[in-house]
């Protein structure tokens, strides 16, 4: 899709070993930034900086509203769109998921 550059990781529940919607998924990425942020000798992540991208509203987007962050769903047929409560954003393509990541 051309936007793998504005990532610094992407993850996966195979990566991790831990399914998706569990909280166990969600602690691991966050484990895994933090030890990356202090490498770099930087503070760690909070909630409020991570954005969950998905295209699925039960393990993706309803994991991610459980946890306590912010979410994308990534829908191209717009089916999906309004049938998640407290999704944050509902793209239908790649370039809007860009323009939200570059604000």
């Amino acid at each position: 899709a051309g936007i793998y550059d504005l990532f610094e990781d992407v993850f996966t529940s195979g990566a991790l070993g831990c399914p998706k919607p569990g909280k166990e998924f969600f602690d691991g990425c966050i484990e895994r930034v933090d030890r990356y942020l202090e490498t770099a000798g930087q503070p760690g992540i909070h909630k409020e900086e991570i954005l969950m991208i998905g295209d699925s509203l039960t393990s993706d987007i309803g994991g991610a509203v459980s946890y306590g962050l912010k979410s994308c769903l990534l829908d191209a047929s717009g089916e999906k769109f309004g049938k998640q409560e407290g999704v944050d954003h509902e793209v239908r393509s790649w370039q809007e998921i860009e323009r939200i990541l570059l604000g």
